[in-house]
């Protein structure tokens, strides 16, 4: 149904700072009332739930254009039991077009309230669009089963992508089947004595898009690259289960002994959409610098991988608690090689002490990370949306 903005609550946050409000059935208008000072308010709309035995959902969104760098704008969803106990507060996803979430009604919920806010200091206004709320039956939460690998560091180019190919058969011939399989950074000469270039269209990336079409998986093969004009790079290629390349990652934060071996950076950092979920890919060096991370989620990526020759543990779990996504590592070491939960940091699996292998696990793509305590306190809303909506972006830009 499409929501009338006449049934909204305008209102300033404090009288001293009102903003403006214009208000029609289906659109409403918040902006500043000069170049100068704070402003600030917010619409609030409540929809009473019936309460029943089945859990529902709801899906809601907003379209919107802003003016001026506003320091908030942003919509959250607060659900409220028979006792008007607060039991779950979640904030939209914002992709700078439209607020939007789906999300799961908990079970004890009578009421929802549904608030935009807008808060400026200096000149600006948003005008949002008229809301859609949907109710329907819940459906089943989206999961993907992921692995890691590690091989036996030989030195030796050809053992190296031997070994590649063989984990390849081996989880696409599992019991449970990965939907995807990585691998440590430049994986193709690791422990060789050189670096080796090798180009997409080589003998080598087109065995691996075999191997991923023949056993039907996804897979992040990683190697140096050369381009047609002869530059290097540090690459991760995504193929896809239908064995073409859908992705490639060029390293973009280089060591500097990368930078003095005449490796070029990469100047993106891409989110891919694939079946398993929306991924990004950073390659060791990349993950000691927050802002990449925090870019990743802000582009939607649910899934981080990090391709890897260096770890240090603690970053990964600060990086996974810090942006609200699951981080998979990928490490020549058995024991660097795990999958990062999002709200405890906990680590859902971990390699053992074979050489040469994978360990994978299913991960729930709908969970709600929520800590213990976030601004908005206990049932505060989701790890990922809070930390991305209640970012200050009029002071930073990552």
């Amino acid at each position: 149904m499409i929501l009338n903005f006449k049934d909204f609550k305008p209102s300033p946050i404090r009288d001293v700072y009102a903003p403006d409000f214009e208000i029609t059935n289906n659109r409403a208008q918040i902006r500043s009332k000069a170049s100068n000072g704070y402003y600030a308010g917010k619409l609030e709309y409540t929809q009473v739930i019936e309460c029943t035995s089945q859990t529902k959902s709801c899906t809601i969104d907003i379209p919107y254009k802003k003016t001026g760098t506003p320091t908030r704008l942003c919509a959250f969803i607060q659900f409220v039991d028979k006792e008007e106990k607060r039991i779950q507060t979640d904030y939209l996803n914002n992709d700078g077009e439209k607020l939007h979430i789906r999300l799961d009604i908990p079970m004890d919920c009578i009421r929802l309230t549904l608030v935009l806010m807008f808060g400026c200091t200096g000149e600006g206004s948003v005008e949002f669009s008229a809301p859609a709320l949907e109710f329907t039956p819940t459906k089943p939460h989206r999961t993907a089963h992921i692995a890691t690998a590690f091989i036996e560091r030989k030195g030796n180019e050809q053992d190296n992508f031997n070994q590649v190919l063989e984990l390849i058969d081996e989880a696409g011939n599992a019991a449970d089947k990965p939907d995807v399989i990585c691998f440590t950074e430049s994986v193709y000469d690791l422990r060789c004595a050189n670096k080796i270039y090798i180009s997409e269209d080589s003998p080598q990336v087109k065995a691996v898009c075999e191997s991923a079409r023949k056993n039907s998986i996804y897979v992040l093969f990683t190697t140096h690259e050369k381009d047609a004009q002869d530059y290097y790079y540090n690459t991760a290629f995504l193929i896809s289960d239908k064995g073409e390349i859908v992705g490639r990652y060029r390293k973009c934060q280089l060591t500097m002994s990368e930078y003095l071996s005449g490796i070029v950076p990469g100047d993106e950092l891409p989110v891919f959409e694939t079946p398993f979920g929306k991924i990004g890919i950073l390659i060791c060096w990349d993950q000691w610098f927050y802002e990449a991370s925090r870019i990743l989620a802000s582009k939607g990526a649910e899934i981080i991988f990090w391709l890897t020759r260096g770890f240090h543990e603690e970053r990964l779990i600060t990086r996974a608690r810090d942006n609200g996504v699951y981080y998979v590592t990928s490490h020549p070491r058995p024991q660097n090689c795990c999958i990062i939960q999002p709200a405890t940091g906990n680590t859902i699996v971990r390699g053992g002490e074979e050489p040469h292998g994978y360990v994978s696990a299913e991960i729930d793509l709908d969970d709600r990370p929520v800590s213990e305590y976030k601004s908005m306190g206990r049932n505060g809303g989701n790890d990922k949306e809070v930390f991305l909506n209640e970012r200050r972006t009029d002071l930073y830009d990552c």
